[in-house]
């Protein structure tokens, strides 16, 4: 997978704010292959240019050694909820309802019940970390996760958008869209070469789409709070990205169209030339019995 430019100036941005050679700890559940595929890389590449890397994931079944280039902590719950499966509302055609983001959040607080007093997560607490990298689409673990360590460490904290950057556009920008006339960022795609606002049935599903967005936020806020609470912390949209001195987005320039502009979004990749070879221990733990991935 190739590197931009881009990445390359976040590379040196996180040299120079931890001094050369940092410690740096990646949060993420692997639920989903394309979040592992998308963060090892970097994670790899941090680790060759002088940083010790730890990556630190919870999921329903061990994974063991993810890499023979980072240090992989994990943690495996027992519980009976299952990540959501909506694999038909596709999100590379934007056709997604914002109620789609809840089952990730509930998913990620209650395995963070499960492990709340596993000895891998205990060393992860008790470590000082100059930079912590949360992956935004699982949040309500590795927000709370993150947030102790700043708060024991004074570590940094990024978020990593694997999946879709919906709380920064649209909890914090969305509010300030006019729902009747815009298209809707959830719209199906079908639905946007026959955007008419003149249309009173268009107009009414793209306000209750934008209710949805709003009710939402608040559900998955509880959430973040709840995982919070299980470490003594504060933790909200709010904290997280209060805190956040950067956000990571994988999608390709010209997908990232609806992500709002700012100073500290990095763009981490762009389309691939080529095809590339999974690495064959990567592909051991994809084939094993024990791993149940799912597709959020």
């Amino acid at each position: 997978m190739p590197y931009s430019v881009i990445i390359r100036i976040f590379l040196i941005l996180i040299s120079v704010k931890v001094c050369k050679s940092g410690n740096i700890l990646i949060l993420n559940s692997w639920q989903s292959k394309s979040h592992a595929l998308t963060m090892l890389p970097m994670a790899e590449k941090l680790q060759e240019i002088g940083h010790s890397v730890a990556m630190y994931h919870n999921n329903l079944a061990p994974l063991g050694k993810i890499s023979d280039k980072i240090n992989s902590i994990e943690s495996v719950g027992k519980i009976s909820i299952k990540p959501g499966h909506t694999v038909g509302e596709v999100f590379w055609n934007f056709q997604v309802d914002p109620l789609v983001y809840e089952p990730p959040f509930v998913f990620s607080l209650e395995i963070m019940k499960s492990v709340i007093n596993d000895e891998n997560l205990a060393t992860v607490l008790n470590t000082s970390y100059d930079v912590v990298l949360v992956d935004e689409i699982f949040m309500s673990m590795q927000a709370a996760v993150a947030l102790k360590l700043k708060q024991k460490f004074g570590s940094r904290i990024g978020i990593f958008a694997t999946t879709d950057v919906n709380v920064l556009f649209t909890q914090y920008k969305g509010l300030g869209r006019n729902p009747i006339t815009e298209t809707n960022f959830y719209t199906s795609h079908f639905d946007m070469y026959d955007v008419n606002v003149e249309r009173f049935w268009w107009r009414l599903k793209s306000f209750i789409t934008h209710l949805k967005e709003i009710y939402i936020h608040y559900v998955n806020d509880y959430h973040m709070k709840g995982a919070g609470e299980l470490l003594e912390i504060s933790s909200s949209f709010d904290e997280i990205f209060g805190n956040s001195l950067f956000t990571l987005m994988e999608f390709p320039y010209n997908f990232g169209y609806p992500v709002t502009k700012s100073s500290n979004l990095f763009h981490i990749m762009h389309f691939c030339p080529g095809a590339y070879r999974i690495s064959p221990q990567m592909i051991q733990n994809f084939q094993s019995p024990n791993f149940c991935p799912r597709i959020i």
